[in-house]
């Protein structure tokens, strides 16, 4: 039989492997701010995306999981503390076995960013059939029920490493709808907020402790309709609003003048920015800018390429959540880029341009120097 002292270092172990969890962990907003558990400080982050990590940590071999807990610790390295997670696969909802591994995936992360004080995002892909944002037919009510089963076995799944089920764990912090959702037409707004109104509903009757948000791009991933994306946002289990900052699909930029577009660039980001701070204002409710994306100088996929003008983007980007911003912001976060795990990838990548890699020592000090 083990001594006293014994079990107490064994307790005392497993409390430091595990870390401890409780309600006064969860993110939560009141008003147009963000707050972690009984902390006064309004919970400001600078985040990234990294929307293919469980699959990553999904595989069995333990190099694919040393790899991800450096690349964590990288991100960690620049007071990166928001991770935008995709629970899905490439096309979008998985199959069974598909899930399995997901799952398998994101228990190992979420286990290794509770230990890094970080939180997540968790991004549902939403169904890619047009049908199912269309008005109520058999195939759109079978993609909801289908999708709505894949919420309901996240949201209760339980983490084999940490015994919680996902929806007590404070390590995630939001639950968002899908990437950019957006009407199937020009006249479909209304079978979108149908569609998205319905989703949220149901998801609050699994979890009440999580936030939830569209994931929109805003304005612009409404079809320009400002009523949609302020309905869309008004729903009271929508917790916060999101846009985008796409400044190359936008035409705002192009890939051969990356330096030269960067005054129309910030101009443009700023007044795109305005139009959402006053309508997060009017419904009193955090903003956050949940994708910034530029190339890098040459738009080229090798690593030697440099960053000078996307890094300025960032920071001027950044400069909106430092101590100068107005009190009245509504901006509580930004999240730049999809981070990607690989130095090395394809030149045929067509978006490779865009991510941030580990070996992009001046992008990682522009987040780094970002203070608040």
């Amino acid at each position: 039989m083990k001594s006293i002292p014994t079990l107490l270092c064994l307790f005392l172990f497993a409390v430091n492997s595990l870390g401890v969890w409780g309600e006064d962990l969860f993110i939560h907003r009141s008003g147009n701010r963000f707050y972690r558990g009984n902390d006064s400080t309004p919970y400001l982050y600078k985040g990234v995306s990294f929307q293919y990590a469980p699959l990553q940590s999904g595989l069995s071999r333990k190099e694919d999981r040393h790899r991800l807990c450096a690349q964590l610790d990288s991100l960690q390295s620049v007071g990166v503390t928001n991770l935008r997670i995709l629970a899905g696969v490439r096309g979008g909802i998985p199959d069974s076995l598909q899930g399995d591994s997901l799952l398998r995936g994101m228990d190992y992360l979420l286990k290794e960013m509770h230990h890094r004080n970080q939180v997540a995002v968790i991004c549902f892909p939403s169904p890619t059939d047009r049908a199912w944002l269309t008005s109520s037919s058999t195939i759109a009510d079978s993609l909801q029920m289908c999708y709505q089963g894949w919420l309901e076995r996240v949201v209760k799944h339980v983490n084999h490493h940490t015994r919680k089920a996902y929806g007590e764990d404070p390590t995630i912090m939001a639950w968002q709808l899908g990437e950019n959702l957006r009407p199937a037409s020009p006249t479909g707004g209304d079978a979108l907020f149908a569609r998205v109104r319905q989703t949220v509903q149901y998801l609050r009757t699994l979890d009440s402790r999580h936030m939830i948000t569209v994931g929109s791009e805003g304005i612009r991933g409404s079809g320009n309709n400002v009523q949609l994306y302020r309905r869309l946002h008004s729903l009271s289990q929508v917790d916060y609003l999101t846009l985008q900052f796409r400044p190359i699909a936008w035409n705002w930029s192009s890939k051969s003048a990356v330096f030269t577009a960067l005054s129309r660039v910030y101009n443009k980001s700023s007044e795109y920015l305005a139009e959402h701070e006053r309508i997060a204002f009017h419904l009193n409710k955090p903003l956050v800018i949940e994708s910034v994306t530029y190339p890098n100088d040459v738009g080229l996929a090798q690593s030697a390429s440099g960053t000078r003008a996307r890094d300025a983007y960032f920071s001027f980007v950044f400069s909106w959540l430092t101590s100068n911003r107005p009190a009245e912001t509504s901006l509580c976060g930004v999240r730049v880029g999809e981070w990607d795990a690989n130095p090395h990838p394809s030149v045929d990548d067509s978006v490779c341009d865009e991510v941030i890699r580990s070996t992009d020592s001046a992008t990682l000090q522009t987040i780094r120097s970002v203070r608040w």
